[in-house]
Parts: structure tokens; sequence; C-alpha cells
């Protein structure tokens, strides 16, 4: 009885993590937040960073999370 209660107690722990992992509909509103960031300032190498962090694990578009790394480190070449 008590392994059983430890198990359902794991689960219910494991099930709480998982409530706070974001929809794919919340990181393609990231997504859009992030460009449209990127458009107001392209020099802001946190953005650019997030961005780019963001496109690589969510489109798994290395081609363009590189170009916006690449502008990152650009406009922030102190912290290369």
């Amino acid at each position: 009885m008590q392994s059983a209660q430890n198990h359902i107690s794991t689960v219910n722990n494991e099930d709480s993590h998982v409530m706070n992992i974001p929809s794919k509909g919340e990181l393609h509103k990231a997504e859009e937040y992030y460009r449209l960031a990127t458009l107001a300032d392209p020099t802001d190498s946190k953005i650019l960073m997030q961005y780019a962090k963001l496109e690589s694990e969510l489109n798994h578009d290395q081609g363009r999370a590189l170009v916006n790394f690449e502008r990152a480190v650009q406009a922030a070449p102190q912290n290369r």
C-alpha cells in the first residue's frame, strides 16, 4: 500500500510539471512577439537570442535561428 501511494504522489508531481509546458499556440504567440520585438529594436541582443532559440526548438529552423544568433552577437559584441 505504501508503494502505491508513493507512486501516485510521484505521478501527481510529474503531472504538475507537465501542466507548466506551454501549448503549441502559446509558443506561436511567443514567436510572433519575438518577431515583432526584433522589428521594433533589431539591436536588442537578448530578444534576438531568445527568438533564435525559439526558432530552433519550435520550428527546427536552424538557418533562421543561426541568422538571429549571429545578429545577437553583432548587436552585443562585448558578450562574445
